[in-house]
């Protein structure tokens, strides 16, 4: 599973943050995430976007 998944900022994003984690999420889990752009409206959500994406790569790899 070689996902490269980037984060960046734009505030035109607003709003959608929670929706493109949940999308970025299942993709992981189906294995279907070669590549993946998340945009989201600020650095606060940038690093909230990342914990909970480790969360859910931590979930896949374990037991």
């Amino acid at each position: 599973m070689g996902a490269k998944v980037t984060i960046l900022t734009a505030p035109a994003a607003a709003g959608k943050s929670r929706v493109l984690i949940e999308q970025v999420r299942r993709r992981l889990r189906e294995g279907r995430a070669g590549r993946v752009l998340m945009l989201v409206p600020t650095a606060a959500d940038a690093r909230a976007a990342a914990h909970l994406l480790l969360e859910g790569i931590r979930g896949l790899l374990a037991p």
